[in-house]
């Protein structure tokens, strides 16, 4: 099944942004609702892992520079919690050496620079999801998309 067959289908691909920076996190969230994507956001990583105690995602993509600790961090704890889950790092800090690290210990399976293409960033959304074999014809939409304020 294809990711186009699965969007039009009554099912949604869930999307977990971890991101500080509120424009930010604004912008790339609406990029995805607008390709019919649940997207769920949380600027503070510690609630994000309480997040994926609570609920399965599909994609998981997080900054790297965030207060508490980085996404490189977050994506080793949350891959532990969510292994099913594909993990994209986003950054305009974090050098090749680090990126590659995170990549070679299985805990993100892409990085993305900051900034980015629109384009480029649906194109590499939309390949994690199929390169992870997503199975998604046998959920359910759970709730309304979550936002969780860092205070």
């Amino acid at each position: 099944m294809t990711i186009n067959a699965i969007r039009s289908s009554v099912l949604l691909v869930s999307v977990l942004l971890v991101e500080d920076d509120s424009l930010v996190a604004s912008s790339l969230a609406r990029m995805l609702r607008l390709k019919k994507f649940d997207v769920s956001i949380c600027p503070d990583p510690k609630k994000a892992l309480e997040l994926c105690d609570k609920r399965q995602f599909d994609l998981i993509i997080t900054d790297q520079k965030m207060p508490v600790m980085t996404g490189t961090e977050f994506a080793a704890i949350a891959k532990d919690k969510q292994p099913k889950a594909r993990t994209l790092l986003i950054s305009g800090y974090i050098n090749e050496k680090e990126a590659a690290a995170a990549i070679e210990n299985e805990h993100i399976n892409r990085f993305v620079a900051k900034p980015w293409h629109n384009e480029d960033i649906l194109s590499i959304v939309e390949s994690e999801l199929q390169i992870g074999d997503t199975i998604l014809s046998e959920k359910k939409i759970d709730s309304e998309p979550i936002l969780l304020n860092a205070s």
